[in-house]
């Protein structure tokens, strides 16, 4: 059975997914200047100072209101 992390952020990872959320359920004035066509998914695979593999949250660099900004994503599951 697949962990409900990994069920998360296969869906966050999902444009077409992030997109519907913004517009569907964030539903803010400053989603009107989102370009979701600029979305670009950020490697968040690290490694840190003591060689062990980290993964963080979802990050995308996407331009709003023709600026570059980085978009943190930030997943939790709670049980």
């Amino acid at each position: 059975m697949l962990h409900p992390d990994s069920i998360y952020k296969s869906l966050l990872k999902n444009k077409r997914f992030i997109k519907d959320l913004f517009i569907n359920i964030i539903n803010l004035d400053w989603v009107k200047n989102i370009d979701f066509d600029s979305f670009e998914l950020i490697s968040t695979e690290f490694i840190s100072s003591n060689h062990t593999k980290r993964i963080s949250d979802i990050i995308y660099k996407v331009k709003v209101a023709q600026k570059q900004i980085y978009c943190t994503i930030y997943q939790w599951c709670q049980n």
